[in-house]
């Protein structure tokens, strides 16, 4: 029904293709089958199914505690990532290193996607890899959040502003 509801052709050939493979292969779940990286329409049908089937069994507070989250979880488009990008769309980002500030980032981006589109939240989650990256270079890596002054602040935006300005 997913399939038909977004538009994609589907066939009755293609679902007993796929029903044919999942029991030559024994099975439990369209998730246990490896599809390859084939492009014939069977595969295909059964990575769309295995993903719809995930991401209907997901949930936001399930998607919360992982590093990298699927948006569409939270009715967004695309990922969010917590431990750096290096997609080829969009600006990369760095990743959050420290344990303490991660939590934070995604208790924030949690509440966030409820009233924001997912680029602001993006944004913010790609400034604060910029702040992780910058609290790394203190002796204590920023893993102590107790140990944060006033000082490291100014010196991160000093930072970013002679960063800008290049």
């Amino acid at each position: 029904q997913t399939s038909l509801s977004e538009g994609r052709r589907l066939t009755v050939k293609d679902i007993r293709g796929a029903a044919q493979l999942l029991r030559r292969c024994g099975a439990a779940s369209v998730a246990d089958v490896d599809t390859g990286a084939g492009r014939d329409p069977v595969r295909w049908f059964l990575r769309f199914t295995a993903d719809r089937a995930a991401l209907a069994r997901s949930d936001p507070e399930t998607e919360r505690g992982k590093d990298i989250w699927d948006l569409r979880v939270f009715g967004a488009v695309g990922r969010l990532s917590f431990v750096g990008s290096t997609t080829h769309r969009g600006t990369a980002s760095r990743p959050i290193t420290q344990p303490w500030l991660k939590h934070l980032a995604q208790a924030w981006a949690a509440d966030a996607l409820v009233s924001m589109t997912a680029g602001p939240v993006r944004a913010v989650v790609a400034a604060v890899g910029l702040l992780s990256e910058h609290l790394s270079r203190r002796a204590d890596a920023g893993l102590r959040p107790d140990a944060l002054s006033h000082r490291d602040i100014h010196a991160f935006l000093a930072r970013r502003a002679v960063g800008a300005q290049a």
